[in-house]
């Protein structure tokens, strides 16, 4: 079970970081600190205990657990309290003896990967894969699908603005004037229809939707005006007021007048 030794000797070091060389990495279940040779954390110093204290690691119930044997009369503290018994670490634990400090920090080994992290990193490559294949798609057949319902439109506007401009000029010429100003209303718009056919003939291949829309709302005007002059022969124009004869007839009058006794 892998863990680390920070060591420090106070006097010898100022700061409060570690130099270089300072620190032991340690992965025995068994770990033996003093200054005799045979330890596997020897620390250089006459005046530390041959054996001051051991590490034992283990696994209890699935959970790494290291624990501190002092040796007894060696003066070990731990965290400041004196350690005269076998006591549990936990990671940044400070062990001191004399004029040397040690950290313990425990290194926990990279997690391995179960089953259902592999599948779900299949599952998210795969989901990524289709989200790009279906970006892709969107950005080449989106502008070819906007061109393709613009003309689509622009080609429905034409026909219609076509089909109702055919459909008054038939009405129209099949209408039979009953008054003379009824006859004289279908030749005007039988005039203004031809213009307008003749117009779209030249340049209804260059007109947008919107001034087709535009043509189609006029056209519509001249259908109401046909289908009012569908339903009845229009009334006799309103009888004019003669200024004339009413002149004549007052000064007719006024002569009447004068000549009388």
């Amino acid at each position: 079970m892998a863990f680390q030794l920070h060591i420090r000797h106070n006097l010898e070091s100022a700061r409060d970081g570690l130099g270089r060389g300072d620190m032991g990495h340690f992965t025995r279940d068994e770990v033996r600190v003093g200054s005799a040779p045979e330890c596997e954390c020897c620390v250089e110093d006459e005046a530390f205990p041959p054996l001051a204290f051991v590490l034992r690691s283990e696994v209890v119930r699935g959970v790494p657990v290291t624990q501190v044997a002092p040796t007894p009369g060696s003066g070990l503290f731990l965290n400041g309290v004196p350690a005269t018994e076998t006591l549990p670490l936990r990671s940044g634990d400070e062990l001191r003896l004399g004029h040397w400090t040690m950290r313990f920090h425990r290194v926990h080994g990279a997690a391995g990967r179960t089953w259902s992290f592999e599948l779900l990193a299949v599952f998210g490559k795969v989901l990524v894969g289709l989200i790009l294949v279906a970006e892709v798609g969107i950005v080449t057949w989106l502008p070819r699908r906007l061109h393709r319902a613009a003309v689509w439109e622009h080609e429905v506007s034409r026909q219609r603005v076509a089909q109702l401009l055919d459909s008054l000029r038939r009405e129209n010429q099949a209408g039979q004037g009953a008054t003379a100003i009824e006859q004289a209303l279908r030749r005007t718009i039988a005039r203004e229809l031809d213009r307008r056919a003749l117009y779209l003939a030249r340049h209804g291949g260059r007109l947008g939707p919107a001034q087709n829309r535009a043509v189609h709302e006029e056209l519509l005007d001249f259908q109401r005006i046909l289908s009012r002059l569908g339903q009845g022969p229009f009334p006799p124009p309103y009888p004019g007021v003669d200024m004339d004869g009413a002149v004549r007839a007052l000064l007719r009058r006024y002569g009447e007048v004068a000549d009388a006794p």
